[in-house]
């Protein structure tokens, strides 16, 4: 799976949360959520559904985040 990372730090920036207000988001660690963000390290199932109920997001926007058909 590819992330948009640029989009989600948009997310992140919108909302006025930071690396450790992700990981409360995705029950993570904080270096956890920085991989995350980052595009290091993929994302569970769960912490997607996590993300995108949070959020609030449309299919559009969270398909555009997560599954970017090309890395930035």
């Amino acid at each position: 799976m590819e992330i948009n990372s640029n989009l989600l730090k948009a997310l992140l920036k919108e909302h006025g949360h930071t690396a450790q207000d992700y990981a409360n988001v995705i029950k993570s660690s904080v270096s956890t959520a920085y991989n995350r963000i980052n595009g290091l390290t993929e994302h569970s199932r769960t912490e997607l559904m996590a993300v995108k109920e949070h959020y609030g997001l449309s299919n559009e926007r969270f398909m555009s985040i997560f599954f970017a058909s090309k890395v930035n």
